[in-house]
């Protein structure tokens, strides 16, 4: 979900309760901040961390469409902006992956 903060929030947050908070895409917006939030329960590594957010970011089915969408564009029968789109959504989710690789330090 989205989060609005006042302050810059941390990317990784052990919460009291013993989960943690893991927080991308981290923007400064009008006098605060607004951010990607995922829960994460039990311990904690890059992959799973990795799998939480990228589930957060593009669930529901958004990944399977852009590569479908891909391929229709590849055998001819699609629009140009697929590949747009899909080559978009591949650089993004590498920057999310090098971003969790980075935070979590692996």
């Amino acid at each position: 979900m989205i989060v609005t903060y006042k302050t810059m929030p941390i990317s990784l947050e052990l919460v009291p309760d013993g989960y943690h908070l893991f927080r991308f895409d981290i923007l400064q917006v009008d006098g605060g901040f607004t951010a990607h939030e995922v829960r994460i329960d039990g311990a904690i590594d890059a992959k799973k961390i990795k799998a939480i957010a990228i589930s957060e970011k593009w669930g529901d089915g958004v990944e399977a469409k852009l590569i479908n969408d891909y391929n229709e564009y590849k055998l001819g029968i699609g629009d140009v902006a697929a590949e747009v789109a899909y080559m978009q959504f591949l650089a993004d989710r590498k920057a999310l992956k090098n971003y969790v690789d980075e935070v979590v330090g692996e």
